[in-house]
């Protein structure tokens, strides 16, 4: 489990602590024993409509992106439709199935990861 450290938007301090998933949703969980919070990525985030049935378990690769043609030049995020291309301001690499056909951006990657529970591969 990865420790990460947070800012409470009504205190300036760091609260350090670890992150799970429980009952469907990410549990901030803080090591001062100040109890557990959650990050909102729950089943109702805008981003998922449906893709655990096709992404459930999915194996993953890091890539970069390359066009496939002139015409097909370009993919999108499969939860927050990010476009992952070639070109300057779009996004250049991300995580892709194995035939390259779905393909995810690195911040859905680490929100997702543990609900769709991915396997990355080189």
């Amino acid at each position: 489990m990865k420790n990460y450290k947070f800012i409470i938007k009504e205190s300036p301090e760091y609260i350090d602590g670890e992150i799970f998933y429980k009952n469907n949703e990410f549990i901030f969980e803080s090591k001062d024993g100040n109890g557990e919070f959650s990050l909102m990525i729950e089943k109702n985030d805008w981003r998922l409509q449906g893709q655990e049935e096709y992404l459930k378990g999915e194996t993953l690769y890091y890539k970069k992106y390359t066009k496939y043609s002139d015409e097909w030049e370009h993919e999108h995020c499969e939860f927050c439709g990010d476009k992952i291309s070639e070109y300057d301001g779009d996004l250049h690499e991300g995580y892709c199935t194995k035939d390259e056909k779905c393909w995810i951006c690195e911040k859905c990657f680490n929100d997702f990861k543990e609900m769709f529970d991915w396997k990355v591969e080189k």
